[in-house]
C-alpha cells in the first residue's frame, strides 16, 4: 500500500466515532443545563400592518450568536397565526411542517403572558453560528409579531 493513500476506516471505528459526537452533544447539553445562564433571542416576525391576507407568507432568518444555545421556552405576541421553524445548522424542522403558534410558544401581550405557561418537554440545541429560518402563516388579523426563545447560553466569566 502507498503511502499517500487514504486510509481505509472500518466500520467499528465509524460507529465509534459517531458515539462520541453524539456523547459529546449529550455532555454540552446537560453543561448548559447545569452551569447555562440565561439568555433570551428575540426574533421580529415582520407581519406586515394592514393586516396582511390570510395565508400570507412571511421568513425571517434569527441572528447567529458566536456560542451554543440551550432552547427550552418560547414567548409569542402573535397566535392565531402558524409558524414553522428550520434549524440551518442540520436543516432539522423543529415543527415537522407548520403548526399553530401556541403550540410552541406561549401568547404575551402588553398586559402578560395569557397563555398556560410550560417549558420545552427537551430542549433543543442550537449549534454557535446557527439560525433558525422561521416561517410564518399570516391569519389575516394579527400584525407584527415578536417570537423570544428563552435559552442557555454558557456561563460568562468576569476577572
Amino acid at each position: 500500500m502507498r503511502d499517500n493513500q487514504p486510509q481505509q476506516l472500518s466500520q467499528s471505528d465509524i460507529l465509534t466515532g459517531i458515539d462520541k459526537q453524539i456523547q459529546d452533544r449529550v455532555d454540552r447539553i446537560e453543561y448548559l443545563k447545569k452551569y447555562g445562564e440565561t439568555y433570551w433571542l428575540p426574533v421580529s416576525l415582520g407581519i406586515a400592518s394592514g393586516p396582511p391576507a390570510a395565508g400570507t407568507i412571511n421568513q425571517v432568518i434569527s441572528n447567529n450568536q458566536d456560542f451554543d444555545l440551550l432552547i427550552y421556552a418560547a414567548f409569542c405576541t402573535l397566535r392565531l397565526s402558524t409558524i414553522e421553524i428550520i434549524d440551518s445548522a442540520r436543516s432539522r424542522a423543529l415543527t415537522n411542517g407548520t403548526c399553530p403558534i401556541p403550540a410552541i410558544a406561549q401568547f404575551v401581550t402588553t398586559a402578560g403572558v395569557i397563555s398556560y405557561p410550560f417549558e420545552w418537554e427537551v430542549p433543543y440545541l442550537l449549534p454557535a453560528k446557527a439560525q433558525f429560518k422561521i416561517t410564518v402563516t399570516a391569519d389575516g388579523t394579527e400584525t407584527g409579531g415578536t417570537l423570544v426563545f428563552k435559552c442557555k447560553q454558557p456561563p460568562v466569566y468576569q476577572g
